[in-house]
């Protein structure tokens, strides 16, 4: 069919040719290629990805305005470090905990994870976290050990799962063990991404959505003079855009300096989530 029959607008037709590339690569013979459909793409995309490409330097600049002193981190290169190579999801957990901390109450923590606080906890009550805490129940028959426990005295209000990529990749059966030990706690699942919003009784959570919100807690500490802690705070929440989600500070400036032409857009609307109150 020819390309003037498509629709023309910009995501419509990266959707008809990613089906058409997913066809051709299961096919014995590859036609010859005819670019001058490629160029009508590339030309119907054009205007989309220019403007995007202005957006995100809006967005940066409104950004570092917003975080001074402190600097946006994506104007350093905060790419893979050995300790959060692929091999070390604990190396996340780890700083992860140590964020959480720096929330301290109830409201704070529970806003980390979009979770609404339960009507029985006082909003300003100071929790605390726990890393690793070993419980009857995880796989059948086996032992298992939480990667975060939050918890106001002995009481649990909060368990947390790390995991570095996507949710449907994950072992996540353990988890129906896990929700048996603190029944009456909120139960988050923390991924890349994920298909369910519900694994074993683990309310999925994204990477992005916490990332804004761990932007924002470094907000508040900035605003109350706490500039050591918000910018440890800010370097997580910068190590996890670039290094899990793909955001990479090379990629960000290749799309301002127009030197990478396609890119995924998540990468603005990443941004203006965070510029958006």
């Amino acid at each position: 069919m020819p390309m003037e029959n498509f629709n023309t607008d910009p995501t419509s037709l990266l959707r008809i040719w990613a089906t058409i590339g997913a066809s051709l690569r299961t096919s014995r013979t590859l036609p010859v290629a005819k670019w001058a459909a490629a160029t009508r793409m590339i030309a119907a995309v054009r205007p989309k990805m220019e403007a995007d490409a202005k957006r995100l330097q809006v967005l940066l600049e409104q950004s570092r305005e917003k975080l001074l002193p402190l600097g946006e981190p994506f104007d350093l290169d905060l790419g893979l470090h050995r300790w959060l190579d692929a091999e070390r999801e604990e190396a996340y957990s780890d700083w992860l905990e140590w964020v959480v901390r720096q929330a301290k109450t109830a409201t704070n923590i529970f806003g980390l994870f979009g979770i609404d606080l339960p009507d029985d906890l006082p909003k300003d009550a100071i929790l605390h976290v726990r890393r690793e805490v070993r419980v009857a129940h995880g796989h059948a028959d086996h032992e298992g050990r939480l990667d975060l426990v939050v918890a106001l005295g002995d009481q649990v209000v909060l368990v947390i799962e790390v995991k570095k990529g996507d949710a449907d990749h994950a072992d996540t059966t353990k988890q129906a063990g896990y929700k048996i030990v603190h029944p009456n706690a909120k139960h988050v699942l923390l991924a890349v991404s994920a298909v369910e919003i519900d694994y074993e009784g683990f309310e999925f959570r994204s990477w992005a959505q916490v990332c804004i919100a761990i932007r924002r807690l470094a907000l508040a500490l900035k605003n109350d003079k706490q500039l050591m802690v918000a910018a440890m705070v800010l370097a997580f929440a910068a190590a996890v855009e670039q290094n899990l989600l793909g955001f990479s500070a090379e990629l960000v400036r290749g799309i301002c300096d127009r030197t990478r032409f396609f890119f995924n857009s998540s990468v603005v609307d990443h941004f203006n989530n965070f510029l958006t109150d």
